[in-house]
Order: structure tokens, then sequence, then C-alpha cells
């Protein structure tokens, strides 16, 4: 699947509204295996409460987690 950008009329009731649009944005998931860093070589994830950034061991342990693989400890 690509990008795809739509736009939608917006409407009053029944009446068009003219220069006025719901713009609507699809954009492709990505794979749960992947860790991006930053160019600076800091790996984050996405938290509940926000982005945290991982230690070596933690960067680790995710891709183990996110590729489902039992660890022995």
């Amino acid at each position: 699947m690509s990008c795809a950008v739509e736009l939608h009329s917006v409407f009053d009731k029944e009446r068009k509204i003219t220069d006025l649009y719901l713009v609507e944005v699809r954009v492709p998931g990505m794979q749960r295996t992947i860790l991006f860093s930053t160019g600076g070589g800091d790996v984050f994830i996405k938290t509940d409460a926000g982005k945290k950034k991982l230690s070596s061991l933690a960067i680790q342990l995710e891709l183990a987690r996110r590729l489902g693989v039992d660890l022995p400890f």
C-alpha cells in the first residue's frame, strides 16, 4: 500500500461549505520488528507515557520481544 491523501467536502446540514475540506492521510504501517535510531545513534520506543530511550541491553530485549524469541532468563 502506498501513501494517499484524499480531500473530503464539508457540509453544514445539506449545504456544502466552499473552500473547506477534511484531509484524510493514509500511511502504510511499518514492520513492528524494526527499531529506528536518531542521527546520534539513540534508540527510542513509544510508550503510553510518551517515549523511552533504550540502553543497549534494552534494545536487545525489545528486539527479542518483537521477534517472539523466548529468552532463557
